[in-house]
C-alpha cells in the first residue's frame, strides 16, 4: 500500500473512533423522521467502513462502486432533514418512492440549507463518474487491464480521492446529524474536523 494512501487510512481510524463516541454518547428521538436520519447516519458510515476495508484488501472496483452510494445516502438525508414534508416521511415508511429526481433534489437541499450551489457543485461534478463506477461503465471496465492482462489498474490519485471524500461524506452527514438534533458541542467538533481536515 502506498505511503499517502496510508497516512489517509490512519487518519481515518482516528476520525471514526472519535465521531463514534460523539455519536454513542448522546440519545436521540424516535419519531419517523429522526429515525430516517439515525439510519442514513448508519448506513453511510457503514458504506464508509466498507470502502475502506475494500481499499486495504486491494479490491478497489468494488470500494469505487460504493461512492455513489454513500453521497445518494447524504443528500437524501439532508432532503429528509430539511425538505420532506410529513406526508413524504410518513409514505417512505409505506415503501412509496418520495425522492424527487437527483438534480432537482440537490437544488432544494441548497435552498432549505442556504448553500447557494454547494450541494449542486458536488454532485454536477461527481455524478456521472459515481455512477459510472457502480454500474461497470468505461471507468470500471477501463481499470480492469493492466499491460493486456486482466487486472485492476486503479492509479493512486483516485484511490485518494476516494478515499477523501467518503470521509468528508462521513463527516458531512455527521455534521447533519448533530445539528439536527441539537447537539451543539459535537456540531462544533464535527465543523472544526471539516475544516481542518486538509491540514
Amino acid at each position: 500500500m502506498d505511503s499517502q494512501i496510508d497516512v489517509v487510512i490512519q487518519k481515518t481510524a482516528k476520525l471514526k473512533d472519535r465521531l463514534g463516541l460523539l455519536v454513542t454518547k448522546n440519545e436521540y428521538p424516535t419519531n419517523r423522521r429522526s429515525q430516517i436520519l439515525l439510519a442514513y447516519h448508519s448506513i453511510l458510515a457503514e458504506h464508509h467502513s466498507a470502502i475502506f476495508f475494500l481499499i486495504q484488501n486491494d479490491l478497489c472496483g468494488s470500494a469505487f462502486a460504493l461512492a455513489r452510494p454513500v453521497y445518494e445516502t447524504l443528500y437524501r438525508a439532508h432532503w429528509i432533514a430539511a425538505c420532506a414534508n410529513e406526508t413524504q416521511v410518513n409514505n417512505l415508511f409505506e415503501d412509496k418512492d418520495i425522492f424527487p429526481k437527483m438534480h432537482v433534489l440537490v437544488s432544494q437541499i441548497d435552498k432549505a440549507f442556504n448553500s447557494g450551489n454547494f450541494w449542486q457543485t458536488i454532485k454536477r461534478s461527481t455524478w456521472n463518474p459515481m455512477n459510472d463506477y457502480t454500474h461497470s461503465g468505461i471507468r470500471q471496465v477501463g481499470r480492469r487491464f493492466n499491460d493486456n492482462q486482466v487486472l485492476q489498474n486503479y492509479e493512486k490519485e483516485e484511490i485518494l480521492e476516494v478515499l477523501n471524500g467518503t470521509n468528508m461524506a462521513l463527516l458531512l452527514i455527521a455534521s447533519l446529524f448533530f445539528s439536527f438534533f441539537g447537539k451543539d458541542d459535537a456540531y462544533s467538533e464535527v465543523r472544526e474536523m471539516i475544516l481542518n481536515y486538509n491540514n
